[in-house]
This record gives structure tokens, sequence and C-alpha cells, in this order.
């Protein structure tokens, strides 16, 4: 078995709270609720919206990254 150390994973959008808007699927959820380090979203901050709808197995990100700098996500 292999560790994954680094991962691009598409998204459409963020919010503050870490939440990521993806494609609607689940898999990339289920991927990141396997391993517990992918602590962060990297996205343009124009992308970023108010509040992502959310589902009970999507996956928080504690970190979000942009242009304008480094957010650590509230709850």
């Amino acid at each position: 078995m292999y560790e994954v150390e680094f991962a691009v994973i598409p998204c459409l959008s963020t919010d503050r709270k870490g939440n990521r808007l993806g494609h609607g699927g689940g898999y990339y959820d289920t991927l990141f609720n396997k391993y517990n380090n992918v602590p962060a979203a990297i996205i343009c901050r124009e992308h970023m919206c108010g509040d992502v709808p959310t589902e009970s197995f999507d996956h928080r990100f504690s970190i979000t990254v942009t242009e304008g700098g480094v957010f650590r996500n509230g709850n």
C-alpha cells in the first residue's frame, strides 16, 4: 500500500468553513476520508463563496490557500 503525499483535486468553489463544492459524485470525499493528511484546499479567491451545500459524507478542509493568503477554516 502507498501513502498519498500530494494530490490535485478539482473543485468549483470552497467556503470559509473549509467545504468544497465538487462535481457531485462524492468520489473525492470518500478518498479524503480514508486519509487524515489532506489538510488544504487551493483555489482562486474569486471562486470562493459564502456557503457550500454539504452532505454528511463531505470532507472539510482545515486550511484554504488562495493568492490572497492562507486561511484557517472555522467550523
